[in-house]
C-alpha cells in the first residue's frame, strides 16, 4: 500500500497511474533479467546501458532491478508533492544510504514528486524508433527515482566532472568506464533501461 500526500485529485491520479504501470514494467523486466537465460532482446538492451553481461555485471544490476520490483510491490512508499524548483522532478529518500535497501518488506520510503514533474510527458520520445534515443519524460523520472530508493544508485560523474544525466550521458558513461561499474551504478542508466524494456521493448535499434 502507498501513500499519497499534498497531491491535487488530477495530479494524484497521474502519480497513481505512473506508480501503477512501473510496478508492471519492474515485474515483467525482473523476469527478463533475473531468470536463468536472458533473451537477445533483453541482452542487446543490457550492453547498450550496462555493458556486456558479463564478470559480475548481470548480478549487480539483477540486484538493482530485483529490489525496483520488490519495493513497489513488497513495500510502503510515501509519495508527496511539493512546489520544488523548476527543473527538479522528483527526489527519493530512504534514511541512511547504507540502510536505503536492506529491509524493503517493512520499511517505509520516500519519494517526492515536484510540480515540473507534471509537466513532463507521460513517455519519452524515440527518435526515429531508436530506444537509445529518448527525453525525459514521467516514466523515465520515476524509474531513475526508484532506482535510488530501493537499489542504492548515485547520479555518477562523466569524465568532465558533470553528472551522468540523459541518454546520451548514461552511453557516454558506457565508453568512460572500462569495467562499466559507474553505468550499472547511475540511475539515468537504470531509468532508460527499463523504458527501453517496457514502453518501447517492441522496438528495434
Amino acid at each position: 500500500m502507498h501513500f499519497y500526500v499534498n497531491f491535487s485529485p488530477g495530479d494524484e491520479k497521474q502519480v497513481k497511474a505512473v506508480v501503477a504501470e512501473a510496478a508492471s514494467v519492474m515485474s515483467y523486466i525482473a523476469t527478463k533479467v533475473c531468470g536463468s537465460n536472458m533473451d537477445s532482446c533483453t541482452r542487446v538492451r543490457f550492453q547498450t546501458w550496462f555493458g556486456h553481461p558479463r564478470d559480475g555485471k548481470l548480478d549487480r544490476v539483477r540486484e538493482v532491478i530485483s529490489r525496483m520490483a520488490t519495493c513497489l510491490s513488497s513495500s510502503t512508499v510515501r509519495f508527496k508533492y511539493k512546489v520544488g524548483v523548476p527543473g527538479t522532478f522528483a527526489e527519493a529518500l530512504a534514511g541512511n544510504k547504507s540502510d536505503t535497501y536492506k529491509q524493503l518488506s517493512s520499511e517505509t520510503y520516500k519519494m517526492t514528486i515536484y510540480q515540473a514533474f507534471f509537466g513532463l510527458p507521460r513517455y519519452a520520445d524515440v527518435k526515429n524508433n531508436d530506444v537509445t534515443d529518448m527525453d525525459d519524460s514521467q516514466m523515465e523520472t520515476f524509474f531513475h527515482e526508484l532506482s535510488h530508493l530501493a537499489g542504492g544508485t548515485d547520479d555518477e560523474d562523466l569524465d568532465d566532472g558533470t553528472k551522468a544525466y540523459g541518454a546520451s550521458d548514461a552511453k557516454l558513461l558506457i565508453t568512460q568506464d572500462a569495467n562499466h561499474s559507474r553505468a550499472r551504478n547511475n540511475a539515468d542508466n537504470y531509468g532508460f533501461f527499463c523504458m527501453a524494456m517496457g514502453r518501447y521493448r517492441y522496438l528495434t535499434f
